[in-house]
């Protein structure tokens, strides 16, 4: 297959935009709550990339199975200066890693723990509806039942 590389350096915004787009793609929340890296993922969006960002080949016309197993990929890898594959490749890793330990780091989960339960938390005003409601609740109680309720609250004065 033919193609041509087109560019042969890529700006830094053009180098982000690979990495955010592979990061989107590749890092993904398990089901125990934690981000975890699908490599499967990764290399897909890295092939993708550097055939989109690097060639003029059209990836609407042709299989990237295809074009790894021809070996137009290792092509492609090859025409690419190494310098401009390594600092790429450094980015990419290097902001996974960051996402990844981040998220899963034990500060962050007791803060999305915490935030989740104070979300669950009543308001102030609910809190203050039942304040006003419990006195009338609590005289509604016989007074056997109200017996009970304070041995439950208070059962060191049983003896």
């Amino acid at each position: 297959m033919e193609f041509n590389i087109t560019n042969k350096y890529l700006t830094l915004a053009a180098k982000k935009q690979i990495v955010d787009q592979i990061l989107l793609n590749c890092v993904t929340i398990s089901e125990d709550g934690l981000k975890y890296v699908d490599f499967i993922n990764k290399t897909i969006a890295y092939y993708f990339s550097l055939i989109s960002f690097y060639t003029d080949i059209n990836l609407d016309e042709h299989d990237l199975d295809n074009l790894i197993r021809d070996g137009v990929v290792d092509q492609i890898q090859n025409a690419i200066p190494s310098s401009e594959l390594s600092i790429l490749t450094q980015f990419i890793d290097a902001t996974i890693e960051q996402e990844v330990s981040t998220y899963n780091n034990l500060s962050a989960v007791l803060n999305r723990t915490l935030t989740t339960l104070v979300d669950k938390m009543p308001s102030s005003k609910q809190i203050t509806s039942w304040l006003n409601k419990l006195p009338k609740t609590l005289e509604k109680i016989s007074p056997e039942n109200m017996e009970l309720i304070k041995q439950v609250i208070n059962p060191q004065k049983q003896e």
